[in-house]
């Protein structure tokens, strides 16, 4: 299960073991081109199943005041599909947990960055 998909808020994603997974696979010494594009294969899994993160992070709103922290907190999403579904109220609302949404956004960030240099480096195509 990837961390877009979440159910339990609880379930804490290692940031510092994914950035370390990412950089071994982007500085791995592959011997053939069918390594890197099976990985550039799966990180685009990984990339595609969060495709609704984005909406959410542009529509929503942390409760609270701006310059508290995010601990805690819910991410208000209006009328967005599902996610990281946690609560819904009677005005079509969402409330995810926005730590477990900043995480989310920073593995697809890794992955996507991992997947860019590999194709790059490689001279891949993304089709």
């Amino acid at each position: 299960m990837t961390s877009c998909q979440r159910e339990q808020p609880d379930e804490q994603v290692d940031i510092g073991l994914v950035l370390y997974l990412c950089d071994n696979l982007a500085t791995f010494e592959y011997k053939l081109q069918d390594e890197p594009m099976s990985v550039v294969y799966y990180l685009g899994n990984v990339i595609a199943s969060c495709t609704h993160l984005a909406s959410m992070l542009e529509s929503g709103n942390v409760e609270g005041e701006s310059q508290d922290l995010v601990a805690g907190k819910m991410l208000i999403i209006p009328n967005v599909g599902v996610g990281l579904l946690v609560a819904t109220d009677q005005q079509s609302e969402e409330k995810v947990h926005a730590e477990a949404a900043i995480d989310a956004s920073i593995v697809v960030c890794l992955a996507l960055a991992t997947k860019n240099h590999l194709l790059n480096s490689w001279g891949l195509s993304e089709e």
